[in-house]
């Protein structure tokens, strides 16, 4: 960094206004030590000794071209944060320049977007709330109240240490750990978003953290690379279906359409049918060494066209997920932006990595069950794909009358003098995040509406499986004594 720094001064046009000393072979001035000059640069002017920050400003200031960069940077409230600014940027220079600065930053867009998901979806990770948890075994106990927020403002904690710090692995571990436990007593918080992330994070916590060790940082930016490439594929695959071309695409280009004259909406409509094999030609594009900046580049405008239909100017839904377009985009161009020199096999077959191997079942294998529905939708990458389960709970007036308010602002009546809770619905207004589309949630869900009603038939849900190859879960409908 300090080459780089001192090459363009004698490359400028006021280079002969200073004179370069190498500390580790010239004489250094008697005020100085050599174990100073290691430590931050100095600038020797007239016999005043600047260092840090300031000895940056008044090289700039020979610059007329600095020189109102140089005045903003000495206000009251700017002035005290440079000093600390350089030494974070000294203390992960081997980081946030060279060969190591892919996984670096990595670790950080992670870590943010992570941070961002957490504190847009509180209620998931807590267990005061309304909306039912799933734990993967039934007798798992639920986190009393105050050791829910306890955990999950420990796991921010952890994520914000993990962002700071040059050797997270202990943290990242932590971390894992966490997630495993949060997990594990609430199936709804699989989202798609936070099995990626986990599993990234998990892929970094498996590096060594020192900025020389090629190999492993090869390895875990490799894993990563895999999962990312798989994550495009398998999006692609799990839109191609009628319900996502006849009837979700349509509803997610509605921004644009608005903007449109109407003869041009049909066009528009029509460009459904492409979607799927777009996502497919980014996904297997990554992975190739000709088309892999290519793939980089319409990947990055993807998550900017999603971010427009989602966001505040579309839709303004489904917030969670607008910080992981974020990351999606920022993570495609530092794992394989300019990266030509990596084959195929070298990303999808990095050897000497259990973890890697891992990831290629989980990511690359397992998620093509979910196409005849033995894999679940959500960690195969069908997230807005029309390729899930739904449910229709439907629940007598007398029971909604006993359900707390909470949770009969989702319930809406119908024709028959019945009414329907609206589970996705009551999933985003409590937690934030969509329902998580498997059979087994919903039958809980309704099972905790049970609670609530005299009768059997008071209670009935109905599922309908999604447009899979093969349905081996057709529709099916339960009432209270079949939960």
């Amino acid at each position: 960094m300090c080459s780089s720094f001192v090459g363009r001064i004698e490359d400028s046009s006021q280079k002969d206004k200073f004179e370069n000393i190498d500390s580790t072979t010239n004489i250094l001035p008697q005020e100085l030590t050599q174990e100073d000059v290691c430590r931050e640069i100095h600038v020797v002017d007239g016999g005043t000794i600047y260092k840090n920050a300031a000895a940056i400003l008044n090289i700039l200031e020979e610059y007329p071209e600095m020189k109102s960069w140089v005045r903003l940077a000495r206000l009251p409230f700017v002035w005290p944060l440079l000093p600390i600014g350089y030494r974070v940027v000294a203390l992960y220079r081997h980081f946030i320049f060279g060969p190591a600065s892919r996984i670096f930053w990595l670790k950080v867009i992670t870590g943010l977007g992570l941070i961002s998901a957490f504190l847009l979806s509180c209620k998931l990770w807590l267990s005061s709330r309304f909306y039912p948890l799933t734990p993967i075994v039934a007798d798992l106990p639920r986190l009393p109240f105050p050791l829910d927020y306890g955990i999950f403002l420990f796991s921010i904690a952890l994520l914000a240490a993990i962002v700071l710090k040059r050797r997270p692995q202990k943290l990242i571990f932590a971390f894992i750990l966490c997630a495993l436990v949060l997990t594990a007593l609430d199936q709804s918080r699989w989202q798609p978003w936070f099995y990626q992330y986990s599993f990234m994070l998990a892929a970094l916590g498996l590096y060594s953290w020192d900025y020389r060790d090629n190999k492993k940082n090869a390895a875990a930016l490799n894993t990563c690379r895999l999962l990312v490439a798989c994550v495009y594929l398998y999006s692609g695959l799990q839109k191609a279906n009628q319900a996502f071309v006849v009837d979700l695409f349509p509803w997610l280009i509605d921004p644009i359409a608005k903007l449109l004259p109407a003869h041009l909406y049909l066009p528009l409509a029509m460009l459904g049918f492409l979607v799927p094999f777009f996502e497919i030609g980014v996904g297997v594009g990554l992975l190739t060494q000709t088309y892999r900046n290519k793939a980089v580049v319409l990947a990055v405008l993807l998550h900017l066209f999603i971010l427009f239909l989602l966001g505040p100017f579309g839709h303004n839904w489904n917030s969670v997920v607008w910080p992981w377009n974020v990351v999606m985009a920022l993570s495609v161009v530092l794992l394989f932006w300019k990266s030509e020199q990596l084959s195929f096999k070298d990303i999808v077959l990095t050897k000497n990595s259990w973890l890697h191997r891992l990831v290629l079942v989980l990511f690359g294998i397992l998620p093509l069950l979910s196409f005849v529905n033995l894999w679940d939708a959500y960690l195969s990458s069908a997230l807005y794909s029309g390729n899930i389960r739904s449910a229709v709970l439907y629940v007598n007036e007398s029971v909604i009358d006993k359900l707390p308010a909470e949770v009969r602002r989702y319930a809406t009546k119908t024709a028959d003098n019945k009414s329907i809770v609206n589970i996705d619905q009551w999933s985003f207004g409590e937690l934030n995040v969509p329902s998580y589309p498997e059979t087994r949630i919903y039958k809980n869900i309704a099972k905790y509406i049970c609670r609530y009603a005299a009768n059997a038939s008071d209670v009935v849900l109905t599922l309908r499986a999604g447009p899979a190859l093969i349905n081996k879960e057709g529709p099916a409908t339960y009432d209270c004594s079949s939960l």
